[in-house]
């Protein structure tokens, strides 16, 4: 475990974002497991399949993501399909 976020980070997920996600994008950041496919698709900054993938709520909290991403996430660890995949594979 790398534990990556603060509680600080981690708080103002759960004030913002859809909790049925919360514990994915967590464990993504601070255990390196790969996220669902709406939550890989707005990691690799891609916005078409984001919207595809999405739920009705997850769909409506897209700009709060961002905003979080943006805020909180690691520099490096979202943006890009090769910044995802980097992420994932540190040792690559």
């Amino acid at each position: 475990m790398y534990k990556v976020l603060s509680e600080n980070d981690k708080a103002a997920a759960r004030a913002t974002l859809p909790e049925h996600c919360v514990d994915g994008l967590f464990r993504y950041f601070d255990n390196r497991i790969p996220p669902g496919g709406f939550m890989t698709a707005l990691l690799e900054n891609d916005l078409k399949e984001t919207f595809a993938r999405a739920d009705e709520i997850n769909r409506e909290a897209v700009f709060a993501y961002v905003y979080w991403l943006y805020n909180h996430a690691p520099m490096g660890s979202y943006g890009s399909p090769e910044a995802v995949s980097a992420w994932l594979n540190p040792a690559q």
